[in-house]
């Protein structure tokens, strides 16, 4: 059974996961080939959490409480994982230039009604930004424009973030910003001052 697919966003691969934990990718054109076979291990694998980069290149899967990056063709040894919020459920997608890896799910405890956007750069695997969506209380699908400079969240609201420093501070700490103590503020940003102060 399939619990994720996707095509590369130049129509020239596709991919799947498979509850059995097997990840395959194929060319597609008048001969479709496999190209690549991989096992995913480590965690329990999240329904519909599959992406493909725009070349078909990089393959990210969501587990519970992680992602796992692989680059096609490498060795199975290669496999990557990075660090997620604990979440039920999440969307993926890479940006059109495969440098940045970005995920929904929900945003944790005693705030049911937030999700978060959480974005990871794709070479080193770190976490390189973080939103907060108010009332949403699922992981919906999302997705970057081609140019790469806005994210659409899709669901029972459609919003569309640009992704410009200064819009998402202000959106980040209109939403966040209450929540947060001096202490906590420096683990995300390494200041103790709120990035928040001034807007």
């Amino acid at each position: 059974r399939v619990s994720g697919l996707a095509f590369s966003g130049n129509g020239r691969r596709m991919g799947a996961v498979f509850h059995n934990r097997v990840v395959l990718v194929w060319s597609v054109g008048k001969k479709p080939r496999r190209l690549d076979l991989a096992m995913v291990s480590g965690g329990e694998l999240l329904q519909e959490s599959f992406a493909l980069d725009r070349k078909g290149e990089q393959i990210a899967v969501g587990l519970r409480d992680a992602l796992l990056l692989r680059r096609v063709g490498d060795d199975i040894g290669a496999v990557r994982r990075l660090d997620a919020p604990p979440r039920e459920n999440g969307m993926l997608s890479f940006s059109p230039d495969g440098s940045v890896l970005t995920g929904t799910g929900s945003a944790g405890e005693h705030q049911d009604n937030l999700q978060t956007v959480v974005f990871w750069d794709t070479d080193t695997g770190e976490q390189i930004g973080e939103m907060v969506l108010e009332g949403r209380g699922r992981a919906d699908p999302v997705a970057f424009t081609p140019d790469g400079t806005a994210l659409l969240v899709a669901g029972t609201t459609q919003s569309m973030w640009r992704l410009h420093p200064d819009t998402l501070r202000r959106r980040a700490c209109k939403v966040v910003g209450p929540y947060h103590v001096p202490r906590e503020w420096l683990t995300r940003v390494g200041t103790r001052r709120s990035p928040c102060e001034g807007l």
